[in-house]
């Protein structure tokens, strides 16, 4: 197993057999990197014991990309910068002296290690974490190329160059440090000397040492120090970020990252506020957190002053979060913004992101976002289900739409892309394209990226009509069936680099006039430079259900517009369970569970069925009052994960109660791997 698997067996269970394999994998390179720390063998020990005992320590919190070489010798370096005292110092010195001006031996690497040696590690540390991986996993671990580029989720040509550009870097660190070698010198004597066999007695130790037990006192001190040292390193580069967020005097958004990215880029907005990036991370779930600053004075009042007072006086601090997840733990970009100095009648609301590869690769319009903060100062967390990313940079664009629901953009900031690859290519097969589920018969026809949604009646509205989409037409057919029931009710949407994500804003409609199809158009345009996409496409029946399928829901009473009637009714229908929770008026706020997801002007039925991953679906087929007349409703609103669902109708006012007809039926699935065809987008002013 690889150096991620083992630890993450080890964090989710404690397996100490797979720590005790990581201590032998890793052992011998950290005892080394001790070793050139100090001329003490028993320290050089202890060093290698704090670097395994802080990393059980925080074995759960590590990046899965971690490279452990390269962290392992970052924490050697901070347990020993900790636990180095002035005289051991002064031996250093002396030591390294000494073996400057010692005799030429016979053999050139020999001698060049004896002043190599000294001063390596602290060459090593200054190098970019990049380059100091590539060496470490070629010197200390003895990996070959193609391990390499594995590890550093690159080609191996890539790795070779990388290694070779950071061997040249390190050799010119040590040449500023009086020691010139040779490139084939330095390389003889890095894969000869850089590490030397650890005590045997120690790894034996290691593992109970690790899980709290045999160490000794010192070690418990210097892991303890270590990790305050760790932590204040860390600290002292989040605070330099988070400092530029500051605003004198006044109501702030501080933004506490979480294993992320920071970043200064800032730019004035055409109103005169200020947008900074404040945080990008990959990952399956992000918090982003704000407090409201205040002025010094008010600080050192509220230290003196009572509870009581500083109440009546309204100085209570405000604070708040937004939490974002990806989709089915895939990994998304999270992007965190603030948005600071906003006049009051400001008309930039920032609620649309762009994000574009260095090719011109764009994604544009499918993302999920959060604001929270004050008038004047706004923090926004942005969740990119997908972006291109086989590309050295991305670009993002943030948008506002005017008053004649045209879209602006704002601001313009360029990052780097956070995924490395190299990726396969996937290769698409051509349209049309057919594929079969039991007796349906699904084809694909027409596959394109990049139209406007104006030709999607009723799914959007205003500016976000004019995002471009991604539209898919497909005829079906079925035995016995002179038109194929069906709809598509979800398309999930993945390509070879990694990206994985189901459209959320998504239409499907008939038409029978040339020729019975179906169209379907979602928001979000894909980029067509990639070689092929992977669509799971769900398809589930309007009508033609059977009688085991359907739920009557009878005689509910009509609530008055500020009503919530509690119904509490509990149904098992085709094997899924179905609870109705409440009906409420067109005024009343409903249960904090789907308060969100009320359709306003409406009367609203929630409740909840639990039907993830059964690959069945729940369809309000009928509403109708008292006296059989038929009342419109709206779709569901809510998540089948979450199991919240929320529909929405409108009877005539004289209806006093209302009969439901659901139907709980199984989807059918299809898989195509196509490329989309380019069609134009409309530009942004």
């Amino acid at each position: 197993m690889d150096d991620r698997t083992l630890l993450r067996r080890y964090a989710e269970t404690g397996c100490e057999e797979a720590f005790a394999a990581l201590v032998a994998r890793h052992i011998d390179h950290v005892y080394s990197v001790a070793g050139r720390e100090t001329a003490d063998a028993h320290q050089a020990e202890e060093l290698t014991q704090a670097a395994f005992i802080i990393l059980a320590r925080k074995a759960n919190r590590l990046h899965p990309e971690t490279v452990l070489s390269g962290w392992l010798f970052q924490t050697v370096r901070f347990a020993a910068r900790n636990a180095r005292r002035a005289e051991q110092r002064r031996q250093r010195h002396e030591q390294e002296a000494a073996q400057m001006s010692s005799p030429h031996t016979e053999h050139e690497t020999e001698t060049a290690w004896e002043q190599i040696a000294p001063l390596l590690n602290d060459a090593l540390a200054a190098l970019g974490a990049a380059d100091r991986d590539a060496i470490t996993l070629r010197f200390f671990e003895k990996k070959s190329h193609a391990e390499i580029a594995t590890a550093l989720r690159t080609n191996e040509a890539s790795a070779r160059k990388r290694l070779s550009r950071a061997v040249e870097r390190l050799r010119g660190l040590l040449t500023r440090r009086g020691v010139a070698v040779p490139v084939a010198t330095l390389l003889g004597a890095l894969t000869a000397h850089s590490v030397q066999a650890a005590p045997s007695v120690l790894a034996a130790g290691l593992a109970p040492a690790a899980a709290g037990a045999g160490a000794s006192t010192s070690t418990a001190v210097l892991v303890e120090n270590t990790l305050n040292l760790m932590a204040w390193t860390k600290l002292k580069i989040a605070a330099a970020s988070a400092a530029a967020l500051l605003l004198a005097g006044g109501a702030a958004v501080v933004v506490v990252p979480l294993l992320s990215t920071e970043t200064s880029l800032s730019q004035t907005l055409p109103d005169g506020s200020t947008l900074t990036l404040t945080q990008r991370e990959m990952g399956t779930q992000v918090t982003f957190r704000y407090q409201e600053s205040e002025n010094a004075l008010k600080t050192r009042l509220r230290k003196w002053l009572p509870d009581s007072a500083i109440k009546k006086l309204g100085w209570g601090r405000s604070s708040g979060s937004i939490g974002l997840s990806s989709f089915d733990g895939a990994e998304s970009l999270f992007i965190g913004t603030a948005h600071e100095k906003r006049p009051l009648q400001s008309p930039i609301n920032l609620n649309r992101l762009q994000v574009s590869g260095d090719d011109g690769s764009t994604f544009d319009g499918l993302f999920q976002g959060g604001t929270v903060g004050f008038t004047h100062e706004q923090l926004q967390g942005w969740r990119l289900y997908a972006f291109p990313r086989r590309c050295g940079n991305l670009t993002l664009r943030f948008f506002y739409s005017d008053p004649a629901a045209a879209w602006v953009m704002a601001a313009e900031m360029v990052i780097p892309n956070p995924v490395a690859g190299p990726f396969p290519t996937w290769t698409p097969e051509p349209l049309p394209l057919s594929r079969t589920n039991g007796d349906l018969v699904v084809t694909l026809t027409e596959f394109e990226a990049g139209a406007p949604q104006n030709h999607a009646l009723g799914f959007l509205s205003g500016s976000w009509k004019k995002l471009p989409g991604t539209r898919c037409v497909f005829t079906l057919k079925q035995t016995g069936k002179a038109v194929a029931p069906w709809l598509v009710r979800s398309i999930q949407l993945s390509d070879a680099t990694g990206n994985l994500w189901t459209a959320g804003d998504l239409v499907s409609w008939a038409e029978l006039d040339p020729e019975p199809r179906l169209q379907t158009s979602m928001l979000g345009a894909l980029w067509t430079s990639e070689p092929a996409w992977n669509l799971r496409v769900e398809f589930s029946r309007t009508n033609a259900f059977l009688p085991d399928e359907l739920l009557m829901l009878s005689k509910v009473p009509v609530p008055d517009a500020d009503e919530v009637i509690q119904l509490n009714e509990s149904k098992l229908i085709n094997d899924v369970a179905v609870d109705v929770a409440v009906v409420g008026g067109t005024d009343a706020e409903l249960p904090s569970r789907y308060k969100w997801l009320r359709n306003k002007g409406q009367m609203n039925l929630a409740l909840s069925a639990q039907i993830e991953s059964t690959g069945k679906r729940l369809t309000l087929v009928s509403v109708r009052d008292e006296q059989g007349r038929a009342v419109a409703f709206e779709g569901k609103r809510g998540s089948y994960d979450r199991g919240e669902l929320v529909f929405g109708f409108l009877p005539e006012s004289d209806a006093q109660s209302l009969d439901f007809t659901f139907a709980v039926h199984q989807s059918r699935f299809v898989e195509f791997r196509a490329k989309p065809k380019q069609v134009a987008q409309v530009a942004a002013k």
